[in-house]
């Protein structure tokens, strides 16, 4: 029983505190600034910067510990100045497990600024015995482009900490999370962020890209608390962004992350005209 409590533990923080995407991991876990499908999971607010729909599926391998695997996927609607997101992560395996819904909304505020939460339910199945526990939580995030070059954000994340059951007095795990992006050239860009752990202490994370193409892009990064070092590289191909991270933990070893980001046709939303509707008619 306390080993299931304490995998339970272990499992419902990671489903909430780690990053999503593997550009994110492979910058040292810095994610609050995201502008992709992948804000859905790390800041809310990031939904209401791009323009297309977006499908974003990934899988997570930590530790080279098959029953730590954690996988899902998400998918955006953005609209004129709002922006729609509904995604999913599991993680375990069929003795212990847990899967995170979410449902969020993100909408542009004014010029440059944009805010958004999320609801999420977690669900931890914990075995025959001890059955499913379930939990309901929010996030929620702004965005600022300051200018040109610089971008802030602030994120929180189950800022309440909700109790996690009945059985235990421990709390799911919540943070405050304050980040700067800079956008050092046209090829490189710095990512930086303050992470206040509300169960434990502060830590910091901090990432570089580089891309010197409009194909590939190679990231790396550091984050502390339990020291990481961090590596990635994408490759883009037509609406498909590949990418893969690897995460050394120096106590634990290493972890890896795939993700996949689609990218559909802006047109696919636009109305179109018909050849009956391009005849003109004739004047009378």
């Amino acid at each position: 029983m306390l080993t299931g409590l304490l995998l339970y533990t272990n499992l419902s923080s990671a489903q909430i505190q780690n990053p999503v995407g593997a550009a994110a991991a492979g910058m040292g876990g810095t994610s609050r600034l995201s502008t992709d499908v992948w804000s859905f999971y790390n800041n809310i607010a990031g939904m209401s910067n791009f323009s297309t729909v977006q499908l974003g599926v990934y899988s997570e391998n930590k530790f080279a510990i098959k029953d730590l695997n954690r996988g899902g996927a998400a998918v955006v609607f953005p609209f004129a100045s709002y922006a729609v997101g509904i995604g999913f992560s599991k993680m375990g395996n069929s003795d212990l497990n847990t899967t995170l819904y979410g449902l969020g909304v993100s909408k542009k505020m004014a010029p440059g600024f944009t805010g958004g939460i999320k609801l999420n339910f977690l669900q931890t199945y914990m075995g025959t015995q001890n059955g499913t526990y379930n939990n309901m939580f929010f996030d929620a995030g702004i965005m600022y482009t300051i200018n040109k070059d610089f971008t802030g954000a602030f994120h929180v994340s189950n800022p309440n900490r909700v109790k996690q059951s009945d059985i235990t007095n421990n709390r799911l795990p919540g943070s405050a999370t304050l980040a700067l992006g800079y956008k050092a050239s046209t090829k490189v860009r710095i990512n930086a962020e303050g992470v206040k752990d509300l169960n434990h202490g502060f830590l910091f994370r901090g990432g570089i890209s580089y891309q010197p193409n409009s194909k590939y892009i190679f990231r790396m990064g550091v984050s502390t608390g339990v020291f990481n070092g961090t590596f990635g590289f994408g490759y883009k191909y037509h609406k498909i962004n590949l990418d893969i991270a690897s995460v050394y933990d120096i106590n634990l070893g290493l972890s890896t992350q795939l993700s996949f980001r689609f990218t559909f046709d802006k047109e696919l939303k636009e109305k179109t005209t018909t050849p009956k509707e391009q005849i003109e008619k004739p004047k009378e």
